[in-house]
C-alpha cells in the first residue's frame, strides 16, 4: 500500500538588491554562483533523505516485529516510547480489526468507518507499512508525517523539508519559521509536480531566492 506524496527540500539564500549598475553584474554572477552551490547542496541533501527514510522504514519493521511478538504473548502494548504510532490487524475485506486497533493519541481512526480506505483518508500523512506475520494475518503498522518527524530528518540531511498531498501542504519543518514562504513553497510545488525526481528549481521572491 503507497500513498504518493511529494516531498519537497528547501534551501534559502538571501541576496540583497542593489541599484548601481557594476554591482548588479556582480550581483548576477555571484548569484549564478550561489545557486549553482545549493543546487548541489540541495540534491546532496535529497540523497541523504532518501536514505535516512529508508532506514526509518526499516526500523519501523523491526520495531513491529518485536511488537508482534509481544501481542503473540499477551503482554500490554505502549507505543509512548516507539516510532510506531499505529498498528491495525485487516481482514480480507479490508476492514480494521477494532479490537486490534491501537495508535498514538494524534492519529485518528473513526470506529464508525473501519475501512482501511477510510483510516487512509483520515491520515494522508500516514507511511503505512504491512506484514504477514502469521497465518491468515495481515497488519498494517507505521508513522505519521508530522513536523516532529520532518524537524528530526531536516537536522540529520541539512536541508528543509515541506510535504505536499494532492496541492496542499500537509506538513514542514521548522513551521514558525517557514510559514512565512508558504506562498514560495506553493509556486515551486506547482513547478516540481510535472517534473522528476531530483529536479530543482528557484524562484526569486523580494530580496531572497528560494
Amino acid at each position: 500500500m503507497k500513498i504518493n506524496v511529494r516531498i519537497i527540500l528547501i534551501t534559502f539564500v538571501v541576496v540583497v538588491l542593489v541599484s548601481i549598475s557594476i554591482a548588479l553584474i556582480f550581483y548576477s554572477v555571484s548569484n549564478s554562483v550561489i545557486i549553482s552551490q545549493n543546487t548541489k547542496t540541495l540534491l546532496n541533501s535529497t540523497n541523504d533523505f532518501v536514505f535516512e527514510f529508508e532506514q526509518s522504514a526499516a526500523h519501523i519493521d523491526e520495531e513491529f516485529g518485536f511488537i508482534y511478538k509481544k501481542l503473540q504473548e499477551k503482554e500490554q502494548i505502549k507505543l509512548d516510547t516507539s516510532d510506531i504510532d499505529f498498528f491495525f490487524k485487516v481482514n480480507s475485506e479490508n476492514k480494521i480489526d477494532p479490537q486490534s486497533f491501537s495508535c498514538k493519541p494524534f492519529v485518528l481512526f473513526n470506529y464508525q468507518s473501519i475501512k482501511l480506505s477510510g483510516f487512509i483518508d483520515q491520515n494522508p500523512g500516514a507511511i503505512l507499512r504491512y506484514s504477514y506475520p502469521g497465518k491468515n494475518e495481515t497488519y498494517f503498522y507505521g508513522r505519521i508525517i508530522n513536523e516532529k518527524l520532518l524537524l528530526d530528518i531536516s537536522k540529520r540531511i541539512r536541508a528543509e523539508i515541506a510535504v505536499f498531498v494532492g496541492a496542499n501542504l500537509l506538513s514542514i519543518s521548522n513551521s514558525q519559521t517557514n510559514i512565512s514562504h508558504n506562498q514560495s513553497l506553493k509556486e515551486s510545488f506547482e513547478l516540481l509536480k510535472f517534473k522528476n525526481n531530483f529536479d530543482v528549481t528557484n524562484i526569486e521572491s523580494g530580496n531572497f531566492n528560494f
